[in-house]
C-alpha cells in the first residue's frame, strides 16, 4: 500500500515537472554556513538541503532535509516539507509566505535520550536574484513544536516526557540557491 502512495506521488511530480512551463522551475538552497562557516552562522538546529519546485507564477512547493552526525554523541535525522505563495515581485526582489512542517528524530547517544518532534513552521522569505540562475534569501519564522522524550539508559530514574514550545527561528540565516 505505502509503495503505491509513494509512487504515485513521485509519477506526479515528475509528470508536473515535465510539462512545467516555467523557466527555472527548480531550486536547490543550501544553508549559507555549510558552505562559507566563517561568514555566515547558523544554529545546529538548521536545514540543511532544501528543494523547491515552483508550479506557477504563485506556488511553490518545498521539502528540506537536515543530517547531522556527530560518532560516538548525537544523530539528528529531519524532514521538512512546506508550500509557499510569492506576495510580491520588484524587480531581483521576491516577496513570499508559506508554512513548513517538520519531523525529527535525534538520539542523544551521550545521555542515552531519544527525541521525536513535530513541528508547523509558518514563515516569511525575502530572495534577491544575484542572476539567472543564483539568488540569496533569508527566512524568518515562528514556530509551534511538540517534542516526546524518551530515556533508554539503565538508571533507576527514567527522564521520560513530552512539551510544546513555541519561537522564532532562523532569524539571520542565509541560504545559497542554485535555480535550474
Amino acid at each position: 500500500m505505502n509503495r503505491k502512495v509513494i509512487l504515485n506521488i513521485c509519477f506526479y511530480f515528475f509528470f508536473v515537472s515535465c510539462f512545467s512551463q516555467i523557466e527555472n522551475s527548480n531550486q536547490i538552497s543550501i544553508n549559507g554556513d555549510n558552505v562559507i562557516p566563517f561568514l555566515f552562522n547558523s544554529s545546529n538546529t538548521t536545514y540543511n538541503l532544501g528543494y523547491r519546485k515552483t508550479f506557477n507564477e504563485k506556488i511553490s512547493l518545498r521539502f528540506g532535509i537536515r543530517y547531522l552526525y556527530k560518532s560516538d554523541d548525537a544523530l539528528t535525522i529531519g524532514i521538512k516539507p512546506g508550500i509557499d505563495w510569492v506576495y510580491k515581485k520588484v524587480n531581483n526582489w521576491r516577496f513570499y509566505y508559506g508554512v513548513d512542517t517538520s519531523l525529527e528524530l535525534r538520539d542523544d547517544m551521550a545521555r542515552s535520550n531519544k527525541f521525536n518532534e513535530v513541528s508547523i513552521i509558518p514563515f516569511f522569505g525575502i530572495l534577491f536574484n544575484l542572476d539567472k540562475h543564483f539568488s540569496i534569501s533569508i527566512e524568518p519564522s515562528f514556530y509551534i513544536k511538540y517534542e516526546k522524550n524518551k530515556d533508554y539508559s539503565n538508571n533507576i530514574i527514567v527522564d521520560t516526557n513530552s512539551m510544546f514550545s513555541s519561537g522564532m527561528s532562523e532569524l539571520g540565516i542565509v541560504y545559497l540557491n542554485f535555480h535550474f
